[in-house]
């Protein structure tokens, strides 16, 4: 999850020289729903965005505009060259909607199921990962926007826990403590239906398992390391992916701020360090 500038995209002027210029098939269509869609992108930026305030368009555009904007969506000309700047230059390195890998696509934030006449709109476009495919809706709660949440997302959002066995733990999610009252709810769906279809808990469990079977080199400690040496290498950790990928909310720094956070996980990486086997180690 990370907080972007919004790219700046002329979408209403786009969209009526689209309709004044086209004079068949899905132009035609166009120029009959302009009014209504341009309607729509002004409630959208007043919403910032929130599903839970925009209504679908009623009627809805015909299906011969809802195949025409599909096709400049997939096949974009020189005027919709700004789909591909959003996929390839807005969040290069990490997915804004779930903090995981590189962007792969564009995502619509509000669904083109729902809001087929948004599927153009610049405001309604992010870079997004496989999560796209797997986002689950919450019909009370609305996804953050990368545009429009842009305080809430410079936060530390999420909150990892590891408990059970050293060797095998399980990892559970929740709203971290500097998320506002007011935006925890939002923030845990969020987490249940964005994060967790995108497997966000096997993911750092496999990273676990590979940090703690190699301490000194995946940490750079040296044998014998102290408790406090092991805190020091995994809060510097925590930081640098938060310098890297310009979000506190990326997966390797949701990883390394709950390992920081337990004393008895620095206990356990020191005592692999002193030579202890890891089947030895205590329950977190």
């Amino acid at each position: 999850m990370k907080a972007l500038s919004a790219p700046r995209v002329p979408d209403r002027k786009l969209l009526k020289q689209l309709a004044a210029r086209a004079r068949t098939g899905g132009g035609v269509q166009l120029a009959l729903h302009l009014s209504s869609i341009l309607r729509q992108y002004a409630h959208v930026r007043v919403n910032r965005g929130n599903v839970l305030h925009i209504p679908s368009l009623a009627p809805p555009i015909s299906n011969a505009l809802k195949a025409a904007f599909n096709y400049w969506f997939q096949s974009p000309d020189e005027d919709f060259r700004y789909i591909e700047r959003i996929r390839k230059k807005l969040s290069p390195d990490v997915c804004p909607m779930c903090g995981s890998s590189a962007p792969t696509s564009v995502d619509h934030v509000l669904t083109r199921k729902m809001y087929p006449e948004l599927i153009l709109f610049s405001l309604n476009l992010v870079p997004a990962c496989t999560c796209n495919e797997l986002r689950r809706t919450d019909p009370l709660q609305a996804p953050l926007h990368p545009y429009f949440d842009e305080a809430l997302l410079n936060l530390r959002l999420v909150k990892a826990e590891f408990t059970g066995e050293f060797q095998s733990p399980d990892v559970s999610f929740s709203p971290s403590a500097a998320v506002p009252v007011g935006d925890r709810a939002r923030v845990d769906s969020h987490i249940r239906c964005v994060l967790i279809p995108r497997n966000i808990e096997n993911a750092l469990i496999r990273r676990w398992v590979t940090i703690t079977a190699r301490p000194e080199s995946t940490l750079a400690l040296p044998k014998g390391a102290s408790v406090n040496d092991v805190q020091t290498a995994l809060l510097e950790r925590r930081d640098t992916a938060d310098s890297d990928y310009g979000t506190p909310n990326n997966w390797e720094s949701i990883l390394f701020d709950a390992m920081s956070s337990n004393m008895r996980i620095a206990q356990g990486i020191s005592a692999i360090l002193g030579g202890t086997p890891i089947t030895q180690l205590p329950a977190l």
